[in-house]
């Protein structure tokens, strides 16, 4: 289903996107483009709905952003085909509901950009308060210690713990950072993960746990 969306989806904007060059020299290949491209972007649309579900959103934005965003997206194609009938039929006013929509499709296509983007540069788990990450008030100087790179031989992954003020911050290869909660003074979760990561008394190693699995990491010398 994913793999229909972004096809559909990159088809549709490809087809808008060409189709602009060839408007403005008005070329009826342009219009064909355009009415292509607004279909296959209206079919993407449409899968919405139907794709995996992720706690964040499918493009970033929160559950309740992204459903706004997809009714203005439905609402812009919706008047652009209707435009377009009225077009076909000769009817006054196609052109006008034609231009609207488009202009609607333009406005959402520029918001999941927008939050797509944000999203990949964007530090999970960030809180109201930094406080309110360590509760505990653990010192910084116990909480730096646990700094630095830690690897699993059996796994082609670094684990990367950073300290910001009184906060430890992780951060996996290839993947966004997120902040940490103080459980303990030896155990922090991210709970939008499902993930706690326990660094042993006494010893330079680190274990990830999540989703029932628990997995040793040394860290770095």
């Amino acid at each position: 289903m994913r793999s229909a969306y972004r096809i559909l989806y990159f088809i549709g904007l490809i087809g808008i996107i060409s189709s602009v060059p060839l408007r403005l020299l008005d070329k009826d290949a342009g219009k064909l483009l355009s009415i292509a491209g607004i279909s296959f972007l209206f079919l993407a649309i449409v899968l919405i709905p139907f794709l995996p579900h992720k706690k964040n959103g499918y493009w970033g934005a929160s559950p309740r952003t992204q459903k706004i965003w997809n009714t203005v997206g439905i609402c812009g194609t919706s008047l652009f085909l209707l435009g377009l009938l009225l077009r076909l039929l000769h009817i006054p006013g196609g052109t006008y509901l034609t231009t609207a929509g488009s202009s609607i499709v333009l406005v959402f296509l520029l918001a999941i950009l927008y939050y797509t983007v944000t999203s990949k540069y964007k530090t999970r788990g960030v809180p109201t308060t930094l406080e309110t990450l360590n509760a505990l008030g653990i010192p910084p100087a116990d909480l730096y210690k646990f700094t630095g790179k830690y690897t699993n031989a059996a796994m082609p992954l670094i684990i990367t713990i950073t300290a910001v003020e009184n906060t430890l911050i992780a951060q996996a290869t290839g993947q966004p950072a997120f902040y940490l909660y103080t459980i303990s003074s030896n155990e922090f979760k991210y709970e939008d993960g499902g993930i706690v990561i326990e660094f042993p008394t006494g010893t330079d190693e680190l274990t990830l746990k999540q989703h029932g699995g628990f997995f040793p990491f040394i860290k770095e010398k």
